[in-house]
């Protein structure tokens, strides 16, 4: 797979999260999902370039990930299921995918 082919991949994942704003079960396992599928189109983005920009974008993209599958399991125990986690969860994978997708120019 192209990296041309990762980026359009990483735009349909990205409006594909943007639909799940509403806080539900099936919502928390389709970002958890969503953001299983953004890791792996990240690893697949091969830029010529191996400059210090391109990396730590995709490790500050990658972090922004794993900090959303972090407050799904958090979100997941019982109890915690109040004021703002939802969007604890949903932000972090939001921004995630918006940093990476600032590197398709």
């Amino acid at each position: 797979m192209n990296t041309y082919k990762a980026f359009d991949n990483l735009k349909a994942l990205s409006i594909e999260l943007d639909t799940l704003m509403v806080e539900s079960d099936a919502h928390i396992g389709a970002i958890d999902i969503l953001c299983n599928r953004i890791l792996n189109e990240i690893d697949l983005i091969k830029i010529n370039s191996t400059s210090e920009y391109v990396l730590l974008t995709k490790k500050h993209a990658k972090a922004y990930i794993k900090k959303a599958k972090v407050e799904i399991k958090k979100y997941n125990q019982i109890g915690l299921r109040s004021n703002g986690n939802f969007m604890d969860i949903l932000k972090p994978a939001q921004v995630g995918v918006k940093i990476i997708l600032n590197l398709d120019y």
